[in-house]
């Protein structure tokens, strides 16, 4: 009896090792993806973005600890089995990545981003990380491409392509969904099989790839530091001028101005550009060349505004440095401005026109 099991087992092993070598030819790690409306296999970049695929293979197998929804408890299974396809735009993208109850598609945590400029939306079946539209936001959720999609390089990582059984892609791009872009039958995944083929992808240890996410996010932040000093010797901040209000408003005068002090209600007429702490300008009225006209200190504006250019006078010039409940809050404004984020605005006041 037990001889009849061993050699049962070997036979499973056996079967198992040829659908592999069935299913792939080169080396390299695939994700044989399982769905209701059929498989798909994409080859994974594990050598490019090592921490991405590291998270997926470690959620797909269930070896990575993620935050339960419901108890609010760290736990370890299969992540993606029963997910679904949340959201599919036709000749856009499949999106995928979200377990039934998980309202906000997230398996509790963030991690890096890891873009290479030699990987491009350049295909149908680019497998890519869909993120919150601010750096370091990935979690679960992936998208694959329908199309070439060239407007999203850079903007998210990519981690793998569909190599084998595009059709089902296509199959489940076809989808009929609501305004909303989600299918109103669910296309969801059963599972997904794992297979490294090839020393160097046997080799390939997911825990320890995710566990460089750290380091990658230090050294983001160390970089983002450097550029908002850069930015700050850009603009000519000295900060040891820098001026902080009872409510966290930090301000530079660049320029003192001498003509009147809007009151609350006053329209002003002002010039500005918006940066991010990196230096990236999000909005600037200086390169569309036409001042912004708005009513000051009665919530019309972002209430750093209403803080700021209720002590200006015409013709000052300021620096402000806003904390994020200053400006856009926990939420921020996606896809332009992230959550929490601090906000440079280099404004110039320049006149003020009374409330009739």
């Amino acid at each position: 009896m037990k001889r009849s099991l061993i050699i049962c087992f070997v036979f499973i092993l056996f079967i198992s090792g040829c659908i592999s070598n069935f299913l792939v030819k080169e080396d390299g790690i695939y994700a044989v993806i399982y769905t209701n409306m059929g498989k798909f296999i994409c080859k994974l970049y594990y050598e490019k973005a090592p921490i991405t695929v590291g998270n997926f293979i470690g959620l797909a197998e269930g070896t990575k600890e993620f935050v339960d929804p419901q108890t609010k408890e760290k736990i370890k299974k299969p992540f993606y089995d029963g997910s679904i396809f949340n959201a599919i735009i036709k000749d856009k993208i499949i999106q995928g990545g979200c377990p039934p109850g998980n309202v906000n598609c997230t398996p509790g945590y963030k991690f890096a981003d890891e873009i290479d400029g030699s990987l491009k939306h350049d295909s149908e079946g680019i497998l890519s990380m869909s993120n919150d539209g601010y750096p370091n936001s990935n979690g679960s959720r992936f998208y694959i491409s329908l199309a070439p999609l060239p407007m999203l390089d850079g903007k998210s990582t990519i981690f793998g392509k569909v190599v084998k059984d595009i059709e089902t892609i296509n199959k489940i791009g076809n989808t009929r969904v609501d305004d909303n872009y989600k299918p109103y039958k669910d296309v969801f995944i059963k599972n997904i099989k794992i297979i490294r083929k090839g020393q160097k992808a046997k080799e390939f240890n997911a825990e320890e790839a995710f566990a460089k996410n750290e380091e990658a996010l230090k050294k983001y932040e160390e970089l983002k530091e450097q550029k908002r000093l850069k930015l700050f010797k850009d603009l000519g901040i000295e900060e040891d001028k820098i001026i902080t209000t009872n409510i966290g408003l930090k301000y530079f005068v660049r320029k003192k101005g001498t003509g009147r002090m809007p009151k609350p209600g006053d329209y002003i007429v002002a010039n500005y550009t918006g940066y991010l702490e990196d230096g990236t300008i999000f909005d600037s009225s200086y390169e569309r060349n036409e001042p912004i006209e708005v009513k000051i200190g009665v919530g019309k504006v972002i209430p750093g505004w209403d803080e700021a250019f209720l002590t200006m006078r015409e013709g000052e010039k300021r620096v402000l440095i806003l904390p994020d409940y200053l400006g856009y809050g926990e939420y921020g404004s996606p896809p332009i401005i992230p959550p929490k984020a601090t906000l440079i605005f280099d404004v110039e006041l320049i006149s003020v026109k009374e409330k009739q």
